[in-house]
């Protein structure tokens, strides 16, 4: 596998660079698609042309990575949209008027 790869990962990186725009997600892609070759390795070898079905994997990756990025866009929230719960402080909490976790407060 490592020979293979040597021989056509700059044209699978140069595809899925092509089709993502973008180097990280290429790169992400091309591991996701690398994993879908080892387990298809046997597979792959006995194809009688196995650099047109590693560029099939390739490109079934690349869809799996916008299809995910789809589902997960509307769910996403980045870092300043987050609110966070006001923390009670002790100002605004006195004994006599917070009830007691151990059942009200005898006087």
């Amino acid at each position: 596998m490592g020979e293979f790869f040597g021989c056509y990962k700059v044209e699978i990186l140069r595809i899925a660079d092509a089709r993502t725009r973008n180097p990280h997600d290429a790169d992400e892609v091309l591991m996701e698609a690398a994993v879908a070759m080892y387990r298809k390795w046997p597979r792959l070898l006995a194809h009688p042309n196995p650099i047109a079905l590693a560029q099939r994997i390739l490109e079934a990756a690349i869809v799996d990575f916008y299809r995910r990025r789809a589902r997960t866009a509307g769910r996403e929230v980045s870092y300043g949209e987050l609110s966070y719960a006001e923390m009670p402080t002790a100002a605004s909490s006195s004994p006599a008027t917070s009830p007691s976790r151990c059942g009200p407060a005898h006087t």
